[in-house]
């Protein structure tokens, strides 16, 4: 007999009663589709969005580069061993991290709107995956420090 799509399990592709419902992965998938986040290509909306300000302002991309830059030449200052490479990621992500807080208190104390509006888009800074965030930049900068 031949089993149509309709009569797969959508929890684990398998057949028969499975396929009612009565799959035992069923808690498995539940969990997976809870903690599963990802928001266009992000590990989070938080991390999209305070990405997406961050590339889409010519002032904030340039502040962005340059706080990427402190964060590489940190990370090329930083060596536990000699015969292991350290990744920028992390360190740039803080670095940029660090210039955003601080922008933050600017943008409080001057009370300027449209950098705290930025802030209330974004959300949740420490749902913000520094190490995406890192690698994303650190990419962009990588030929600039090197050279």
């Amino acid at each position: 007999m031949l089993k149509f799509d309709s009569e797969i399990c959508v929890i684990c592709g398998g057949f028969g009663d499975c396929a009612d419902g009565d799959c035992e992965d069923k808690e498995r998938m539940e969990v997976r589709e809870m903690t599963n986040e990802d928001y266009n290509g992000w590990v989070n909306r938080e991390t999209w969005c305070f990405n997406l300000y961050l590339r889409n302002d010519v002032d904030m991309y340039h502040r962005t580069k340059d706080a990427a830059r402190t964060g590489w030449y940190k990370a090329a200052g930083f060596s536990l061993r000699e015969d292991i490479e350290m990744k920028p990621d992390l360190f740039v992500g803080e670095a940029i991290m660090d210039m955003m807080q601080e922008l933050y208190g600017i943008a409080i104390e001057e009370h300027i709107v449209a950098v705290l509006q930025m802030f209330s888009d974004i959300g949740s800074l420490w749902r913000v995956d520094l190490a995406e965030i890192g690698a994303s930049w650190a990419d962009d900068v990588a030929w600039t420090v090197d050279a």
